[in-house]
């Protein structure tokens, strides 16, 4: 197994033109997962009391954090905490409205020797986000990813669908067989997994449309599209 990673654009201003790695992680493990690969390794301890133990010093370390004390689990992590904002002066105190207390983990000496010597890596192709519209439902025809009706109300379900309503780039847009959008300039609702709109006024004769939802994810960033995979009709 190798550590995957991606590049994606900095966004430094003094770093154009560079990249930088992001991990793309392809799991993860809880208590109960570690209690599995412990009782997997051949050893005498059995799954159950590995998961009863890992419960024991998950409530050991929090009591003991809370106690102002530092935890060192062997060479496998440090937790300590640290406190957040900005004092006044030398007579200040703690406020929670401008203070916080915060967890600190650190690897320990044996994990950050062992990942740095052994990790190898496989470079992954980039994926960029983009507006991921799966559903157009049609509230004039009742129908879902089928008929498109001229001004009434429709919704599209999906994923990273809400745009900047302040760029005229972005938004809600029906393209018909010509390739010419059209733009739905009544916005309902701009939400991640939902929008709604009134439907522009659409001709029977530009058959078939197809849904685009247009954004950008960065202020001045490349603008990005996605749309349905079903053809819409405009009803004669």
């Amino acid at each position: 197994m190798s550590i995957n990673y991606s590049l994606y654009e900095s966004q430094l201003s003094n770093a154009a033109n560079t990249y930088v790695a992001r991990v793309n992680h392809t799991n993860s493990l809880g208590l109960s997962e570690i209690a599995d690969r412990i009782a997997n390794m051949n050893s005498t301890v059995t799954r159950t009391d590995a998961l009863a133990v890992l419960e024991c010093v998950s409530i050991v370390c929090q009591n003991a954090l809370l106690e102002g004390t530092r935890v060192n689990l062997g060479d496998l992590v440090h937790l300590f905490t640290s406190i957040r904002g900005v004092f006044n002066d030398i007579t200040d105190t703690f406020d929670p409205k401008r203070h916080r207390i915060q967890v600190c983990v650190a690897p320990g000496k044996r994990i950050r020797k062992a990942i740095r010597e052994n990790a190898t890596v496989t470079k992954q192709e980039t994926v960029l986000p983009q507006p991921m519209p799966t559903a157009f439902q049609d509230f004039g025809s009742n129908t879902t990813n089928h008929s498109i009706t001229s001004s009434k109300i429709a919704a599209i379900k999906g994923s990273k669908l809400k745009f900047n309503p302040d760029d005229p780039t972005e938004g809600i847009f029906f393209v018909d067989c010509n390739g010419v959008a059209t733009k739905a300039d009544m916005i309902v609702k701009n939400k991640p997994s939902e929008l709604m709109c009134m439907i522009p006024a659409l001709t029977a004769a530009a058959n078939p449309y197809t849904l685009e939802t247009r954004a950008r994810f960065s202020s001045g960033g490349p603008l990005r599209s996605g749309s349905i995979d079903h053809q819409l009709t405009v009803s004669a």
